[in-house]
């Protein structure tokens, strides 16, 4: 009651006082570390870092909300012996007091104790839908659809507001390749984003319109991207009958929807650089080919005045003059044809360039070709011989999961064994340590009871 009595005495000082933000942010900062002067909160570990100070940031989440979280260096060695152990989906307790950090107006905990319960929910559920998509051949390399070289007809699934839809169009504008682009507005976060993704995909899938089905977003947290790992939108794009491309947030971020998408790309930009070449890369060898023509035709008329000279020189070196004579019209003849046949090669140039280009064009595409079967045969190795080293690897765990089933302390138990703990939860190893009226649990590999010592 006091406090609420104080929290209404503010409020009557807001109508008679406008806050400026830091004191409204060190008000809220004063009332909240009042009211929690210490709070037990359990969570999974999420966005972990460690500061080159020794501090340690990380976002402690659920189902449904997150916190963000950071311990001091100063708190690691005082209760805690372990802070090397975290890691990121990662369950634990950990106690601490609520703070608003003033410069950015957000809530936080003052980590001061943490114990580890085991892995978090949240990231067994994610490496278990991993292995159901993997059995049911969602991520096999070898039903992978090929990606279009230059498409024409892209169609995009994100969000109209985000950066990665400003980026992809500017890359793709840059390249000044001929190309459609269509734009399927969808949220990318949140909880109506993974049902909006499916239905963009199913309408795109209908229209049959696209050679190209691109779906990209931004950077953000683990928590951000976190609807991208759903089983819907990977089942979408599994059964898509138009090839996926895949552009989402940063480099060290992979979801289960780039794993199960035709082509991954590390960024929505990087999506852009894929799909289409640069246009000036075209234009410079049509410029090398006119140059060479060019260089061809005037190389022609020079051995032809080179020819014309010579003949001159000849005629000259014949003194009879009927012989000069008939030469000197021969030559007039033959210059005549020559000013012809000049000036027909003039009046054809442009004809002859365009003959020439399409004779480039055609020399570039058996290029493309034969670079793109390079390429796919390139790939078709590569794809082996990743598929072989999964396979080795799925041996060498099976051969680890075995020993390791090997050395559960609990397999005895089944074997009709039992351990025996105190109430500090301290196995009992011989008579000795247990003592008259002692609380000891007895456990079997099926569950355990409770015993009272007699003597």
């Amino acid at each position: 009651m006091e406090r609420m009595g104080t929290f209404l005495e503010s409020s009557h000082q807001c109508q008679r006082h406008i806050f400026s933000v830091s004191e409204l942010s060190n008000a809220i900062k004063d009332i909240l570390e009042g009211e929690f002067p210490l709070v037990w909160v359990k969570g999974q570990v999420s966005n972990f870092t460690k500061a080159s100070s020794g501090h340690i940031y990380f976002t402690l989440k659920d189902e449904l909300s997150s916190i963000p979280c950071v311990w001091f260096r100063s708190y690691h060695n005082i209760y805690n012996k372990n802070e090397s152990l975290l890691y990121e989906g990662q369950e634990i307790i950990c106690a601490g007091r609520i703070s608003i950090y003033p410069p950015r107006g957000c809530y936080q905990i003052i980590v001061e104790l943490v114990q580890d319960i085991g892995l978090g929910k949240l990231f067994i559920e994610l490496e278990q839908l991993k292995k159901k998509l993997m059995d049911k051949g969602y991520f096999d390399p070898s039903i992978k659809k090929s990606i279009p070289k230059n498409p024409i007809k892209v169609a995009v699934i994100t969000s109209v507001e985000g950066a990665a839809i400003r980026d992809f169009l500017k890359i793709a504008k840059e390249k000044k390749m001929p190309a459609h682009i269509r734009i399927y507005p969808s949220t990318v976060q949140g909880i109506e984003a993974e049902n909006k993704i499916v239905e963009m995909m199913d309408l795109i899938n209908r229209d049959m319109w696209a050679e190209v089905i691109v779906l990209i977003r931004g950077g953000g947290s683990i928590e951000d991207l976190y609807v991208f790992n759903s089983e819907k939108i990977a089942h979408s794009i599994f059964k898509s009958q138009i090839p996926v491309v895949t552009g989402i947030g940063h480099e060290i971020d992979y979801t289960i929807a780039d794993m199960v998408a035709d082509f991954r790309c590390a960024t929505p930009t990087h999506v852009a650089n894929y799909l289409w070449d640069d246009s000036s890369f075209y234009m410079q060898q049509i410029d090398e080919l006119s140059i060479n023509l060019t260089k061809f035709i005037k190389d022609f008329f020079e051995s032809i005045s080179s020819e014309i000279v010579n003949y001159i020189s000849q005629l000259r070196a014949y003194n009879p003059y009927n012989q000069l004579m008939f030469k000197e019209e021969a030559i007039y003849d033959y210059l005549n044809r020559m000013n012809l046949l000049v000036k027909n090669i003039l009046l054809n140039r442009d004809q002859q360039i365009d003959e020439a280009i399409k004779i480039a064009t055609i020399i570039i595409d058996n290029m493309l070709t034969n670079i793109h079967q390079s390429t796919q045969s390139f790939i078709e190795n590569m794809k082996s011989g990743i598929i072989d080293l999964l396979h080795e690897k799925k041996r060498a765990l099976d051969v680890i999961e075995t020993e390791l089933a090997s050395l559960d302390p609990l397999g005895p138990l089944k074997k009709g064994y039992a351990l025996v703990k105190d109430k500090e939860n301290i196995i009992v190893k011989n008579s000795v340590e247990a003592k008259a009226r002692d609380k000891l649990e007895i456990v079997f590999s099926d569950g355990s009871v409770n015993v009272l010592v007699e003597k």
